[in-house]
Formats: structure tokens, C-alpha cells, sequence
């Protein structure tokens, strides 16, 4: 308040004394850098893990189906390349939307810091949020795949099996999602986070480091979303607990 007497909104004055931020308007300087006319930086302990090479990278999928009611059932689930699990219950292979009630995928080491690549396969866009611990986007990729039956999860466009990946022009006999050109993020997806959108055909690789160990949860932040059935539990153990 630069030393002012402070003085209270009341019903003659409803804003009272407020603090006022200059940002430097200098365009080359990252936000999370951002410093204030008198040079005090808004965020001095700030630590880039962009830059930093992850301990783990795991690939994440939102998926959309429909229950037995025709209602539409928005899932979480693992998205490595591999094949199908076999039910949305049963955590047997690498990629497909899981309930929230079928064994934990991520077992992340305590202290480890991790990449993770979020595909939306859905027409909605979904707010993700993670307990414990703020993250940071890396960034943000445009990608194509087909699903030709309507069933909320890509095809195995090139029948081999499995659900690939590539990387460029769309081929689609030669893999089943396609990672494309980049999303030029907004400035409010710099710096920590602790909710960011990922939009239609677009994946999100967001960075964290995970520093106390316990039973977590990772969600949509759209209540309905994450009340039917789009959240998924993770578990932060001591290394040497981890088989």
C-alpha cells in the first residue's frame, strides 16, 4: 500500500484503498519472471521445470463414451501405445478410458519429477486439475486420429493390433494418432498452475514434481465430469516400495 493510511470499503467508499501492479510491458519477458516498476519480481523462487528432463513420462487420455442409459460417460484413462484395455475396469494393457474405481496406473516414485501428455479425444474441452501439486505447461499440440464407430476411443486405423503414434503429416496406414503442429499457449498457461484447459484433438504436456508421498487424484474440473466418472486415483510411494 506504499506506506498510505489504509482505509476500508465502507458504504460511502465501496473499493477503499487497493493496491495497484505495473507489469513490464517488455513482451520478451516470460511471466513467471514478471517484475513490478520498482523491480521487485513477482515471483523470485520461481523454478522453470520446462527445462528440466523428467525422471518419467507417461501418456494420459481423455475419452468420452455413453452408459447403458445413452448418457455421455467422460473418462480418464492411460493412452501409452499398446493395445486396448479389456474393460473399463480392468487395467490389463496400455491404453483405453478406465473408471475411477480400477486400479491405480500412476505409481510415481516420491521426489520424482514427471512429464505428462494428455490427449483429449473428446468434442469437449476439460479443465485438468491435479491434487497435491501445482504444475507447468511444456506445451500444446494439435493431433488427428479417427473413430469411426463412435465409440469415444481411436481406432486401430492401420489394424496392427495396437494404437501407435506419429509425428507430422497425417498417415494414417502407418499409425493411429497423429501428433501435429504446436498451440502457441496463452500467457495465463505460463508459470505455475493449478487448472488448465485442453481443448478437442489437442494434447497438453504438463510437468510436475510429486514431494510427498500418499493417495491422490487427478480430474476434470467440470463437476458433473468429475463426479460421473472423470477422475482417476495415483499413488506417490517411496522408491525403493515400488516394484
Amino acid at each position: 500500500m506504499g506506506g498510505a493510511d489504509v482505509v476500508a470499503a465502507s458504504l460511502d467508499d465501496s473499493v477503499g484503498n487497493i493496491m495497484q501492479f505495473t507489469v513490464s510491458n517488455d513482451k520478451k519477458l516470460p511471466v513467471q519472471h514478471a517484475t513490478v516498476d520498482d523491480g521487485t519480481a513477482l515471483a523470485a523462487d520461481f523454478i522453470d521445470l520446462t527445462s528440466v528432463t523428467p525422471d518419467h513420462v507417461r501418456k494420459l487420455g481423455l475419452f468420452e463414451q455413453t452408459d447403458e442409459y445413452g448418457r455421455i460417460l467422460p473418462l480418464l484413462g492411460t493412452a501409452e501405445e499398446g493395445q486396448g484395455h479389456s474393460t473399463t475396469m480392468e487395467a490389463d494393457h496400455q491404453f483405453g478410458p478406465l473408471r475411477y474405481d480400477a486400479p491405480a496406473t500412476g505409481v510415481i516414485a516420491l521426489g520424482a519429477t514427471e512429464e505428462w501428455d494428455i490427449f483429449n479425444f473428446t468434442a469437449d474441452s476439460h479443465p485438468i486439475h491435479l491434487h497435491l501439486t501445482q504444475y507447468q505447461v511444456i506445451e500444446k499440440h494439435h493431433i488427428d486420429f479417427l473413430d469411426a464407430n463412435e465409440d469415444g476411443i481411436p481406432d486401430d486405423s492401420n489394424r496392427d493390433g495396437q494404437i501407435t503414434y506419429g509425428y507430422g503429416a497425417t498417415d494414417y496406414t502407418s499409425a493411429d494418432i497423429w501428433i501435429g503442429e504446436a498451440v502457441k499457449l496463452r500467457p495465463e498457461e505460463t508459470g505455475w498452475q493449478d487448472t488448465v484447459e485442453v481443448d478437442p484433438n489437442e494434447m497438453m504436456a504438463i510437468v510436475a514434481t510429486f514431494d510427498k508421498p500418499g493417495d491422490y487424484v487427478w480430474h476434470c474440473h467440470i463437476l458433473s465430469h468429475e463426479d460421473n466418472d472423470m477422475m482417476r486415483p495415483y499413488i506417490v510411494e517411496m522408491p525403493d516400495s515400488i516394484v
